[in-house]
């Protein structure tokens, strides 16, 4: 559930951060100019490979609208089925009404799990079709030197590595991407101290 919370990154000299826009819930584009590439990609082709990656934000926004609006409807339907049980109970003398606390909590505990549940299979969901996407134009970007890649709280916003770059300084942080983001034990710099060195964690 970190992700409602974990603040976007900041470009840094070899990763170039696009975050997410909540009032087009797309990817805010409005930073990039070609020099930040050094003349490698221009906006339109930046805006080209954006756009389709946005065509999976979109929809996950909309699901785990639905995600949250479904939780908080158990959630207040539960209270008043607790609340309403009890006092019906109580009012004709009932001792049962002094175990339904068990079943209310089971309940809520119930509701809670099914919603971390959905909004994650929701995330792996958008993840897993954003990947087909990012693959297609990496073939692209790749004669460029650079790279797109999804971080791990992505739809909060995607970035953009500079590989012609080559190795950052030894000293800052690394972390090794899985395989499908680089050859296995290749070394990145992480591209804020929220994604922890060593790889990553869903």
């Amino acid at each position: 559930m970190s992700y409602f919370f974990i603040p976007v990154p900041i470009t840094n000299p070899y990763t170039i951060i696009f975050p997410g826009d909540k009032n087009t819930k797309g990817f805010d584009v409005g930073a990039y100019n070609p020099a930040l590439t050094d003349g490698r990609a221009s906006n339109e082709e930046i805006n080209q490979a954006l756009k389709e990656i946005e065509s999976v934000r979109r929809p996950f926004y909309k699901k785990m609208l639905v995600s949250i609006s479904t939780y908080v409807f158990a959630l207040i339907f539960g209270v008043i089925a607790y609340i309403g049980l009890t006092s019906y109970l109580n009012k004709n003398h009932s001792t049962f009404a002094n175990y339904l606390i068990y079943p209310f909590i089971i309940y809520i505990f119930g509701s809670v799990v099914f919603f971390i549940m959905s909004i994650k299979k929701n995330r792996m969901n958008g993840r897993k079709a954003a990947l087909e996407i990012v693959s297609k134009y990496n073939l692209i970007f790749a004669s460029k030197g650079l790279r797109w890649h999804l971080p791990v709280h992505f739809p909060k916003w995607v970035e953009l590595w500079k590989d012609y770059l080559g190795q950052p300084n030894p000293q800052t942080s690394f972390y090794t991407p899985p395989p499908e983001y680089g050859a296995p034990g290749q070394s990145f710099e992480a591209t804020s101290h929220f994604q922890k060195p060593g790889g990553y964690e869903l």
